[in-house]
């Protein structure tokens, strides 16, 4: 029973490292996909803004996925919600 026991907690550990490692490597790709757009402009940034995106891990002088924030899928999930509603009208 013990023997069991032990092998139960170890799967668990397993899935919750593979789990971690799933994350980082979605983060570790993510900050590595730039913005298409973005062609090393000079841009000036506040000395806030530099701060508050340097705390929060961010890198200013580099755009990828991440420095968007939930901007553009708060948006698309708006946008989404509308149409369903109109579509749910026409039924």
């Amino acid at each position: 029973m013990l023997k069991l026991l032990q092998q139960y907690e170890y799967k668990i550990i397993y899935k919750r490292m593979l789990y971690t490692c799933f994350i980082l490597f979605i983060y570790i790709l993510g900050t590595n996909i730039s913005i298409v757009s973005y062609n090393d402009m000079q841009v000036k940034h506040e000395s806030f803004f530099k701060i508050a995106i340097s705390n929060m891990g961010g890198d200013v002088n580099t755009l990828n996925i991440f420095t968007l924030g939930l901007g553009p899928w708060l948006t698309s999930m708006i946008i989404l919600m509308l149409i369903s509603y109109r579509n749910m009208d026409n039924t």
